[in-house]
């Protein structure tokens, strides 16, 4: 779950819902600058459905006893989220090869940012077991792709990896956007059509829906995202007293408007 503080109060959203955000972005993405999104279904599959293996815990999410409400997808303890990573790849596997593959990779290039400074010996034993396992899944998958005439072209390292690139982009574009803009922020190595730059978000100053992006990276003049969460309080003293407060929750539709900026409007 993914925190948005709103005038109303928090609105928490879902990790599926926040993919659903990230899946309307790869959508819409693509121009002459940007190139295009290929295998396009394929990628758009993968940003719409990586948080798959969430969605049994988010409709029962477990109390962070720090925080008095769920887990934020920050702060899932291991090996949980670990465990999530392995089972929303598999689980999009049966989909659709391709999108489980970059789906993989996204959780393993996360997975290896992660700083175990301040870890108990659980956590880094599990990460570590994932980042020793995973692969070889990756490596079966990969090998299979490369003998399908339809993905060979797609699984050349070069394109992986772009490919790979854009799907961290609407990953974290989709974060950004959902817990607030509320001053300039940055989405750095963003994939162009013969390069990478970095795409820079600045909220309007009346109207925090209303996000400039610059460079415009989308086919279209302005890009409209959708996105769905509940009213969300603190203070829960455990699992049931959540779950009660979600099944009793308002729900909030957000509307984000994204534009580009007068410079690049021709």
């Amino acid at each position: 779950m993914l925190y948005r503080e709103d005038v109303g109060g928090t609105i928490g959203f879902t990790q599926p819902a926040h993919a659903w955000v990230s899946g309307q972005l790869a959508r819409a993405w693509g121009n002459g600058t940007f190139g295009t999104v290929a295998p396009r279904d394929d990628l758009c599959l993968a940003a719409e459905q990586h948080d798959v293996g969430m969605a049994a815990w988010e409709a029962a999410p477990t109390l962070n006893p720090r925080s008095g409400r769920a887990y934020s997808f920050r702060e899932l303890p291991e090996p949980l989220h670990s465990q999530i990573f392995v089972a929303g790849a598999r689980i999009l596997a049966t989909q659709n090869r391709y999108a489980a593959l970059l789906t993989s990779r996204h959780f393993t290039r996360l997975a290896r940012r992660h700083d175990f400074a301040n870890d108990p010996p659980a956590t880094v034993q599990a990460v570590t077991a994932y980042l020793a396992s995973e692969p070889v899944w990756q490596g079966r998958l990969l090998a299979e792709l490369r003998d399908d005439l339809r993905y060979a072209a797609h699984v050349a390292a070069e394109v992986l990896d772009r490919n790979s690139r854009l799907l961290a982009t609407w990953d974290w574009l989709s974060l950004l956007l959902l817990m607030g803009v509320h001053g300039p922020a940055t989405v750095p190595d963003v994939p162009t059509a013969t390069g990478a730059t970095t795409l820079t978000l600045t909220p309007d100053a009346a109207d925090t829906t209303l996000i400039t992006v610059t460079p415009w990276p989308f086919a279209t003049a302005t890009v409209t995202l959708l996105c769905e969460g509940r009213g969300i309080g603190a203070g829960y003293g455990d699992d049931a007293a959540l779950h009660a407060a979600l099944a009793s929750a308002r729900w909030a539709t957000l509307q984000l408007t994204l534009r580009p900026a007068a410079s690049e409007v021709a």
